[in-house]
């Protein structure tokens, strides 16, 4: 498409709760996420972002590169945050979008460390998944590697299991047909079972029915001594 020469295709954005976010382009801070709407520069023609800029593509125009950007864009989020639901409700770009009806690809990281426990409102946040209106949209759910302590592995997924799985299965019930789940904080040498050989992609855990997978991950939080139990 030729709004691909416009914008990047599969570009990372990332959602963030800061007030300034980091332009990797060009190595310096930028306007928050929430606050892209620009003044138009003296020459926008010279610029490769002209495209953000309404007053010189035209109302029409610039409402379908925007909409180009929502939908070949990959929207990073720490859950934590609570900025989903923000996110496709609101248009950055102000051009009466609701980015919700537009997307195609969204990921979620779940940090491990502190053990994350499901507030109301990160819960309520994550409800907001459920209105994307485009059932092939990618969902990824991510459990991130723990970067600051030396806590057990095991103990951390279980934990970001217990918190992810009713979404994974709930999506799947109301006809998402590309929700994921990745994890980097089992190494592929982890024991016992089910942690020997786990891959990057842990999909699959979800692929047996949901009390199944609930019996089998409990059984396993038993089997740990000295730690809390995985319970629904």
């Amino acid at each position: 498409m030729v709004y691909d020469q416009i914008v990047t295709p599969h570009k990372q954005h990332y959602v963030l709760k800061a007030h300034e976010t980091f332009n990797d382009e060009t190595g310096k801070l930028g306007h928050p996420f929430f606050d892209a709407h620009l003044p138009m520069p003296e020459d926008p023609g010279m610029r490769s972002d002209v495209w953000k800029f309404v007053e010189y593509t035209g109302e029409a125009v610039g409402k379908e590169i925007a909409e180009h950007w929502y939908r070949t864009g990959r929207f990073n989020f720490d859950p934590e945050d609570c900025l989903l639901k923000r996110f496709l409700t609101t248009d950055v770009w102000h051009r009466g979008i609701v980015p919700a009806d537009v997307v195609h690809w969204l990921l979620m990281s779940f940090n491990p460390i502190p053990y994350i426990v499901p507030t109301d409102s990160m819960e309520a946040d994550l409800e907001s998944l459920f209105t994307i209106s485009n059932k092939n949209c990618v969902l990824v759910f991510k459990i991130d590697k723990q970067r600051y302590h030396a806590a057990s592995g095991s103990r951390g997924m279980l934990s970001m299991l217990a918190l992810i799985a009713p979404y994974v299965y709930r999506l799947r019930t109301e006809g998402f047909s590309r929700v994921a789940a990745y994890q980097d904080l089992i190494d592929l040498h982890s024991k016992p079972f089910p942690w020997t050989f786990c891959p990057w992609d842990i999909t699959y855990f979800f692929e047996m029915v949901q009390e199944e997978f609930e019996t089998v991950f409990r059984k396993v939080s038993h089997c740990k001594t000295g730690e809390s139990e995985f319970m629904y």
